[in-house]
């Protein structure tokens, strides 16, 4: 368990127990809780947040696991941003501009990014009418619109150092929207993480690059020992060995034909166009280590494994927020080793990171107003590595006022 191995700052292999691959059964009753807030400072300017369930060290989880009689649930500001939007003369909204912590602003699914996932940094989105009729009764119409988003976000701030870790994204997408108001979107993103790739200690004993390590991982990337010790040969702190450039096309159809009931059709695929085998075997003098995948063709450990999509389809009611509300859904995703960063992408598929293939059939119910039930059920597999199947049924009770 690579992660394990880091949070504890590094350890000398211990043995099979670090390994997370078992065949032990394990259920858990979780809560979580999220208390949203907004309001407008002026007429374009809004300030949000939002207080959840969680903890400070998961980025991509807002659960509390119940059996906590020792502590009190802990309670974190999970979004705190601004948010300025500016209007034409006709007062339709053509920019928005955030800048904290911030809720997800790419058009994206859990391929890449986890639902529960906050940016923090600035970003910008800015649209584009081209509905370009000549037509006066026409001209407030936004049923074709091009629209741009771009991003900057800190991802680790490192003391006393111009080594500081970055995300940046921009993304390019287009909507239409017919009369019966179905929709159709897609845009093209391209994700670039720089400073993230660990760095070797270089100098024996020395902890210097021991920073190039990352402070969140979920399971699937490859990894390298950083540590260089004299006295203990096996001595472990593992950093990604590749670079992660995400080129990420995201379709999404939404049928509204058949109202109140609607039929969803979602596409999503990503290629990591950063990944250079040779650049990877300089670095990791070459070793490396896979949590939870190994090469079993023969094409050695570090062969390119850059490509993941998904593709599935809802049906039913758009939301469920009133008794006998209904929607059913079904996905099949595939997402190799490298195709993302592992500590962001969904928490749920296969346990959370890559190297993962499956199956997610969806169903909610409403029971009362606002009050619905959602059963989730997950069938999962490893693609290149050791077997791992993973089988997980979630029941959730929601209630939001």
């Amino acid at each position: 368990d690579i992660a394990k191995v880091n949070a504890a700052g590094g350890q000398t292999y211990a043995g099979p127990e670090q390994y997370i691959n078992n065949t032990i059964n394990r259920n858990r009753m979780r809560t979580r809780a999220r208390l949203s807030v907004s309001g407008k400072a002026t007429e374009n300017l809004k300030l949000g947040m939002r207080l959840s369930t969680g903890n400070t060290s998961d980025p991509v989880s807002t659960n509390q696991t119940l059996g906590n009689y020792g502590g009190r649930y802990q309670v974190v500001w999970d979004q705190v941003y601004l948010q300025y939007d500016g209007y034409d003369l006709d007062h339709n909204p053509w920019m928005t501009v955030w800048g904290g912590r911030m809720p997800n602003p790419w058009l994206s699914t859990d391929l890449v990014w986890d639902d529960d996932l906050a940016f923090e940094g600035v970003a910008g989105n800015f649209r584009i009418n081209l509905h370009g009729t000549d037509s006066l009764l026409d001209m407030d119409q936004e049923d074709r619109t091009l629209y741009f988003t771009l991003g900057i976000f800190p991802i680790q701030e490192v003391e006393l150092s111009l080594r500081d870790k970055w995300l940046y994204g921009a993304q390019i997408g287009t909507e239409f929207i017919a009369d019966d108001q179905s929709s159709f979107n897609i845009a093209l993103a391209y994700y670039a993480f720089d400073g993230i790739t660990g760095v070797r200690n270089n100098v024996t004993d020395s902890i210097y690059y021991d920073y190039t390590a990352p402070e969140y991982i979920q399971k699937g990337n490859i990894f390298f020992n950083i540590r260089n010790s004299s006295t203990d040969t096996n001595a472990q702190l593992w950093a990604l060995a590749a670079k992660y450039k995400e080129l990420n096309l995201t379709a999404r159809y939404d049928i509204a034909s058949f109202a109140p009931h609607h039929v969803v059709l979602t596409a999503d695929v990503v290629k990591n166009v950063g990944y250079n085998q040779n650049d990877i075997e300089a670095r990791a003098l070459g070793i490396v280590e896979r949590s939870q995948s190994w090469d079993d063709n023969g094409a050695g450990p570090t062969k390119p494994r850059t490509l993941g999509y998904q593709f599935g389809v809802k049906i039913g009611w758009p939301y469920v927020t009133m008794p006998y509300n209904w929607n059913v859904s079904l996905f099949y995703k595939y997402l190799q080793r490298d195709a993302v960063l592992d500590a962001y992408t969904d928490s749920d598929f296969h346990l959370g990171g890559t190297d993962a293939k499956g199956w997610v059939l969806t169903a909610s119910y409403g029971l009362l107003d606002n009050t619905w039930v959602t059963a989730r059920l997950l069938s999962t597999d490893s693609i290149d590595g050791e077997i791992m199947g993973v089988d997980t049924l979630q029941v959730d009770f929601n209630a939001k006022f």
